[in-house]
């Protein structure tokens, strides 16, 4: 476009610089009176449809708003992260979420440079934090009053955050060494003392924000199976110790594990070939992650048609009707099988162990015994659950 002033008293103009739209708008100081009325028609006049296409990439998650160009498009497709800005099109990049536990007048400072660009949640009441926390996969950061809790309450939310790879954050209202070793010793991501100007603040989180952006999409690939989207052998590894020694140094509780095989997968793959051996693989994965819902449990590909649940806080009964609710969830998905033993479709073996790790073993130890399970399930004739001293389900 051209943009044009008056050159001479008889009105006549000359262009000064040929500006592209979005240059033009940029140099406005105010929006143009245009967009009001163009707002207007877009939000009453029924001749405008008001639905804007969005594109989800599989494995980024990355959302695509709008009518890319070629290039764009291309670029999308292949993953890339870089932001693309036009008249028509957008990357589409959710914001923060920032859960607040504690006093809202002490963690104000904090609201105050978080509220515009993060969403923002606040609690004074610890149940009600936890269960958001367990129920909402969304939660980035969590920022913990000092002052407002005991050792025991933060321990609790702490090891929560931690399971549910959430940052989290301990802020006091007055800089202190003791504050700050506090936070170091369970495990802080950042200490943030509010008695610090707004601009030291702001640069922390921004800090925060950067980090966790960087090291989430590697975090996030690292501990993911490529193909199921479930965590992977790795990551299962991590959190089996990871709740051994916690329960251990809290001194009770069980941990339970569910150890589980896709029954006569071989012969699957070589009647219906190994895309669809790939396709089972993910809808199996897909049956699992959905019917284990337990606070801070865990659904992993163990290898091969292998997965494996991690259950803390669950004793051996609770792990065996998780396992049985598993195995007739699968079962009721009626894929097709015809080279299996069981109704012509795919069904699993489940393995069950349970222990306290103040009993003495290891992590180790109790894999071993819930393979030692699934054996015996998949020797009196698969489809079935194993446990310590029972079996769930069909015996053929």
């Amino acid at each position: 476009m051209s943009v044009s002033q008056n050159d001479n008293n008889d009105g006549a103009t000359t262009d000064v610089e040929s500006l592209s739209v979005w240059q033009f708008l940029q140099e406005q100081k105010s929006a143009p009176t245009e967009f009001a009325k163009w707002q207007s028609d877009w939000e009453s006049n029924e001749h405008f449809d008001r639905r804007i296409p969005i594109m989800t990439h599989r494995t980024s998650n990355n959302l695509l708003l709008g009518l890319p160009t070629e290039e764009a498009l291309y670029q999308f497709l292949l993953g890339r992260r870089e932001h693309f800005v036009n008249h028509d099109v957008c990357v589409f990049q959710p914001r923060p979420v920032v859960a607040l536990y504690g006093s809202m007048d002490n963690l104000w400072p904090v609201v105050r440079i978080v509220r515009e660009s993060c969403e923002v949640l606040h609690f004074s009441d610890l149940d009600q934090c936890q269960e958001m926390l367990v129920k909402n996969d969304n939660v980035d950061f969590l920022i913990i009053e000092h002052e407002f809790v005991e050792d025991i309450v933060l321990d609790a939310l702490t090891n929560l955050a931690t399971n549910r790879r959430v940052t989290w954050v301990l802020a006091s209202l007055i800089s202190s060494d003791a504050a700050e070793i506090r936070a170091l010793k369970n495990g802080a991501t950042e200490y943030m003392p509010l008695d610090r100007s707004p601009e030291i603040l702001n640069a922390r989180f921004d800090k925060l924000v950067t980090d966790r952006r960087d090291t989430s999409a590697m975090a996030e690939h690292a501990r993911m199976d490529s193909l199921t989207q479930v965590s992977n052998r790795r990551d299962f590894q991590f959190r089996i110790e990871q709740e051994w020694r916690r329960l251990a140094d809290r001194g009770s509780g069980n941990c339970s594990l569910l150890l589980i095989d896709i029954d006569f997968f071989k012969p699957y793959n070589d009647t219906y070939g190994h895309l669809a051996g790939d396709a089972c693989l993910k809808r199996v994965a897909a049956v699992l992650s959905n019917n284990v819902k337990e606070p801070t449990s865990l659904v992993a590909r163990y290898g091969g048609e292998e997965f494996v649940a991690l259950l803390p806080e669950t004793d051996l009964s609770q792990a065996s009707a998780v396992g049985e609710r598993l195995r007739q969830a699968v079962a009721s998905e009626e894929i097709e099988h015809s080279a299996g033993t069981h109704q012509n479709i795919v069904t699993i073996s489940v393995g069950v162990a349970s222990a306290t790790p103040i009993t003495g073993g290891t992590a180790g130890d109790l894999i071993h015994i819930a393979d030692d399970h699934l054996y015996l399930a998949k020797g009196a004739g698969r489809n079935q659950v194993c446990s310590q001293g029972s079996r769930w389900g069909e015996v053929n």
